[in-house]
Parts: structure tokens; sequence; C-alpha cells
């Protein structure tokens, strides 16, 4: 028996307002068809009081500017376009999809909230492991399986810290900072391009010139943790013995003198650019450390869920080094 089926609307609508994570109302829907009906007739107000509750006006701006932000990969962006589109984020005023049932934006916003939250998932388990090199040479799992860090396709044995175990200052922090870098990284993009420099700066200041120093901390930790991910992607090409690798394997691996092959093995840190140097190296190409990581989410999102060979490696990961090097030798020659 659905016992839910026992109260009246009013009721099952408070329940859902009273679910804080995204995984216990998806819990909920699955065990109760009552509910399930409930969340369909409601889904917009039931989703607006989510996001009301999880994110500020400043960071729902952010998202929104995201999700909306004018394409600048073309071979001719439209610089102007884009330009009035961070001068309108600036003011906060980019238009509240809730009010006006803009149901194609809130489908963005509920895939741009998954997304973060696998991200920030393997940030969280990744700087609280206790064998962090371990940890870090693995990449998130984007595919339906989600919930799982992968070497070589294969999933290793890490307990994920859900993000359910936060509290909500904790999931608030988070998702805020992943949410500036993002938008940073895309204004910064137009900021190579735009010929008058300093108007891009003074809107950023505007919006984040006040920041205290542990918000922009927050946001230099999003920013190492994309260049460990760049790392990750290319020690997938290098050094077969890494796929069997465990944490019992470091601290016992002996040289012929029987000494340790690693130096202080208890505290391994993972050095992301020595993967993707040597990744360059073999394939005849200067690599320039932040290029790819100063690109955001998308190029990595695009790597993470781009086609395989036998070894399970990124296809496209060579390609996509290159072409930023390239966009960004022409951005310094002109």
């Amino acid at each position: 028996m659905d016992f839910f089926q026992l109260l009246p609307p009013e009721l099952r609508f408070e329940v859902f307002l009273s679910l804080r994570t995204r995984s216990s109302i998806m819990l909920l829907l699955r065990a109760s068809p009552t509910m399930l009906a409930q969340y369909r007739k409601n889904k917009i107000l039931i989703q607006q009081a989510y996001y009301k509750e999880e994110f500020d006006t400043g960071m729902f701006q952010d998202a929104l500017a995201i999700i909306h932000f004018p394409p600048q990969d073309t071979p001719e962006p439209n610089t102007e376009r884009i330009l009035g589109h961070i001068v309108q984020w600036s003011k906060r005023a980019l238009p509240n999809p809730f009010e006006g049932q803009d149901h194609t934006t809130l489908k963005s916003l509920d895939n741009l909230y998954d997304r973060f939250l696998i991200f920030i998932e393997d940030y969280i388990t990744k700087a609280t492991s206790a064998h962090p090199w371990w940890t870090c040479i693995g990449e998130p799992d984007l595919s339906s399986k989600r919930g799982r860090i992968l070497f070589r396709g294969k999933p290793k044995d890490i307990d994920i810290l859900k993000i359910d175990s936060l509290n909500k200052c904790e999931r608030k922090r988070l998702f805020q900072a992943f949410l500036r870098y993002e938008v940073l990284s895309k204004v910064c993009y137009l900021r190579r391009e735009w010929p008058d420099k300093n108007v891009v700066d003074r809107i950023i200041k505007k919006v984040y010139g006040k920041l205290r120093n542990w918000q922009g901390e927050a946001i230099r930790c999003v920013y190492d943790y994309l260049h460990d991910l760049e790392g990750a992607l290319a020690a997938h090409y290098t050094d077969p013995w890494l796929s069997g690798l465990s944490p019992e394997s470091v601290l016992n691996e002996k040289d012929d003198d029987g000494d340790s092959n690693f130096e202080f093995p208890d505290t391994v840190w993972f050095r992301h650019m020595i993967y993707v140097e040597e990744f360059a190296e073999d394939n005849n190409f200067e690599h320039w450390h932040t290029g790819l990581t100063l690109c955001g989410f998308d190029p990595i999102t695009s790597l993470l869920t781009s086609p395989r060979d036998n070894n399970a490696c990124s296809e496209q990961l060579l390609h996509c080094l290159k072409a930023e090097r390239r966009r960004l030798e022409e951005t310094l020659n002109r």
C-alpha cells in the first residue's frame, strides 16, 4: 500500500519541500506512485522551491549565464552579443525561467546541476582521500552509471562521498565556487578576443570585485581540480602498470635493493603535469599548462564523454590540446 495516498495534496507538496537533496527526491519518486504523480503535477513549483533553497540570487544568475552563454567556438563569434549577455548578467537581470515557465531553460538548469553534482562529488572524494594520488588518477563517470571513479574504463574501488552528507552551507559553497569558475572561464575566453580588455575587466570587478579571501581560494581550488582531471586523462595513455596499482601496492612496492620505489608513499601527491607533459612529449608537441583548464568544464566534459580507443583512452585529447594551443598562439600574436 502507498501510504502517501492517505495524505492530502497540500501535505504531499510539503513533503517535497522538506527534502533538501535531489537523491532524496528521486528515491521518493521511485518508492511512491502517488508522490510521482504529485511531482509531475507540481514539478515547476517543486523545482522553484528547491533552487530557491539551494541557490542564492547570485548563484542562480551565474547558472543562467552559463546556460544561455552565446557560442564562442565559432569561426567568427558575435562578440557584441556575448558582451550584451555579460552586461545583463552583471546587472543580475537575466530572465527568471520560473516566471515564464521556460521549460527548455529549466531542463538545461537541471542538466547543469546534475553535471556539477558529479564533478563536486568527485572533487570532495579526491580532496578527502587517504590516498590522493591513487584516487586523483581516476576520472569521474559521466555515464548513466554515475557515482564511480574510473581508470581505463574500469571502476576503482573507491566509495564516492555523496553531496547528501554535506550540510546546506557546505553544498552552497561548493556549487558557488564551481558556478563562478565556469562563468569566469567563459568571460575570460571572451577577454582574449575582445580588443578593449578593460571593458570585460570592469564587468568582472563589478560582479566579483568584493570576494573574500576564502571565496577566491575556492575558485582556485576548482582550477586545480580541473588541472588534475586533465592529468588523469593524460595518465590513461602512460605507464600500463598504473592500471593494476592500488594503495597497498604503492606502500609495498620495492626495488631490487628492498627499498620502496615511492618516496613518502603514505603522502603521495598527484602531480598532474607529469602525465600531461609525458603525453605531449610522446606525441611531439609542446603543451601549454593552463590552456585547457582556463576553458572551464565544457572541454573536460567533452573529453570524458568522447569515444574511447581499445585502452579506454579518450580519442580526442591530443586534438583538443593542440587546438587550444593554436588558439592561444593566435591570440598572443595579434
